[in-house]
C-alpha cells in the first residue's frame, strides 16, 4: 500500500507537535519535510524520529547554526520556500499550516501548489489571503481543510450534508471568555503570566492573549465568514465556557446542530487526516456533569466586539489590518511596552478613526495588493 505523503510548516509549534504524536509509529504515513522558525532544538528532535526528507527554516540565522552544526549529515536543509517547493516533485496529499500569525501566509499561498489537501491552523492566512488564497488554492486543485475546532466542526457538517448548505440560517461560533470571563479585574493590572492562564487548552503565547482579549474569536467569525461565504450578520460569536460546543448551526427550519467534542486538538487534526481514533467514554466526558451554557460576551468586559462587524463589513483590507495591528499589540504587551487593556483601546481607537478608516477601503485584487495592506498596517503609528 502506497503511505499517504505529509507536511507540516510550524512542526515545533503546538498543531505541528500534536499532528507528530498522531502520525508516530503510524506506517501508512511517510513525513516529507518537517519546518519550524527557529526551534531547531525541538525540530531537530522530531528529525530523529520522523527521518523527514527534507527541512525548512524561516529564520536565518538559526537556518545557518543548524546547517553549520548538521553539514556531515544527509539532510536537505532549506531557508527558501521555493527552493524547497522546486524539490518536491510529487503532491503532497496532506500539509498542515501550523506557523503562528501573519507569517504563515506566504507559506501557506505557496506551498498549495504542490499539495492535495491543505489543512490550515493558521486562522491569519486565511484572512490576508481571503479570496485570492481560494482561487490560488482552486487553481491548484488543492482542498481547503480548516483545523480550528470551530471551522472544522461546521466544514465536517457541510461536508457531509451537502443539501445543509443552502439551508443554513445562522452559525453560532463559541469562545471560552478566556481567563478572566466573570472575574472582576482591572484590565490595566493584568500580568502577562494571568493574561497566558488559558482554562481550557493548552495553547501558544499568541493565540493565548488573543483568546484573552476574545480577539481570537473575532478573527475565528473573520475566517468563517471567509470560508463559508456568509454575511457578518449570519454569524455570530457566543461564549461557551466549557469549550465542549464548538459550534452552532440553525437552519431555516429552525432546527440546531450543536457540534461537540472534548477539548482536544487531536480531534479535528485526526479526522482531516482520516486517523482512526478511540476515544472511550466520550459521551460522559463531554456531557456529564458539564453546564453547557451560552452567553453573549459582555462588551464591557469584550469591547472588541463592538467594531467585529464594522471590520468585517469594511471587507478584506480591514480585516488585514485589525489582524496585523492586533498582532503587533499582543507582542508589545508580551514585551511589556503596553499594559494589557491597551490591545483592545488602541484598536477601538483606530477603527473609529475616519483617516485611518480610508485605508481599510482599499481593494484588494492580488497578492501584491495584500502585502501593500500588510506593509501600511505594520508601519502605522500606534498610539
Amino acid at each position: 500500500m502506497k503511505k499517504k505523503t505529509v507536511g507540516i510548516l510550524g512542526s515545533t509549534g503546538s498543531i505541528g507537535c500534536q499532528t507528530l504524536s498522531l502520525l508516530k509509529n503510524n506506517k501508512k504515513y511517510q513525513i516529507v519535510f518537517l519546518s519550524c522558525n527557529q526551534n531547531t532544538k525541538k525540530l531537530s528532535a522530531q528529525i530523529k524520529i520522523f527521518k523527514p526528507k527534507y527541512i525548512y527554516i524561516i529564520n536565518k540565522k538559526s537556518f545557518n547554526k543548524f546547517k553549520a552544526a548538521n553539514k556531515f549529515r544527509n539532510l536537505k536543509i532549506y531557508n527558501n520556500l521555493y527552493k524547497l517547493k522546486s524539490v518536491i516533485k510529487n503532491k503532497i496529499d496532506y500539509t498542515v499550516s501550523a506557523f503562528s500569525g501573519n507569517q504563515g501566509f506566504e507559506s501557506t499561498f505557496e506551498i498549495s501548489e504542490i499539495s492535495r489537501n491543505l489543512l490550515i491552523a493558521n486562522k491569519e492566512a486565511i484572512i490576508l489571503g481571503n479570496k485570492i488564497l481560494k482561487k490560488k488554492l482552486k487553481k491548484n486543485k488543492c482542498n481547503l481543510i480548516p483545523i480550528d475546532s470551530e471551522h472544522y466542526s461546521i466544514f465536517k457538517l457541510i461536508e457531509d450534508n451537502k443539501i445543509i448548505t443552502k439551508n443554513i440560517h445562522k452559525i453560532f461560533i463559541t469562545a471560552s471568555g478566556g481567563p478572566f470571563y466573570n472575574k472582576k479585574i482591572n484590565l490595566k493590572n493584568i500580568t502577562i503570566k494571568n493574561a497566558l492562564r488559558h482554562p481550557n487548552w493548552k495553547m501558544g503565547k499568541k493565540i493565548s492573549i488573543d483568546s484573552a482579549t476574545l480577539a481570537n474569536k473575532i478573527l475565528e467569525y473573520f475566517e468563517a465568514i471567509i470560508l463559508f461565504s456568509f454575511k457578518p450578520d449570519n454569524i455570530v460569536i457566543r461564549l461557551q465556557p466549557s469549550s465542549k460546543i464548538h459550534s452552532i448551526v440553525l437552519m431555516k427550519s429552525g432546527f440546531y446542530y450543536l457540534i461537540a467534542h472534548n477539548n482536544d486538538m487531536k480531534i479535528p487534526i485526526s479526522s482531516a487526516l482520516n486517523l482512526k481514533l478511540n476515544f472511550k467514554n466520550s459521551d460522559k466526558i463531554i456531557f456529564e456533569k458539564q453546564k453547557l451554557s451560552f452567553h453573549k460576551p459582555s462588551i464591557k468586559q469584550f469591547k472588541l466586539i463592538k467594531i467585529a462587524k464594522k471590520v468585517a463589513n469594511l471587507g478584506h483590507s480591514a480585516m488585514i489590518m485589525f489582524s496585523v495591528i492586533n498582532e503587533r499589540l499582543v507582542y508589545k504587551f508580551l514585551q511589556k511596552e503596553i499594559t494589557f487593556d491597551k490591545i483592545s483601546s488602541i484598536l477601538l481607537h483606530l477603527f473609529n478613526n475616519k483617516k485611518f478608516i480610508s485605508l481599510c477601503k482599499t481593494y484588494i485584487k492580488s497578492k501584491k495588493d495584500i502585502y501593500k495592506i500588510v506593509k501600511i498596517a505594520e508601519q502605522y503609528k500606534l498610539d
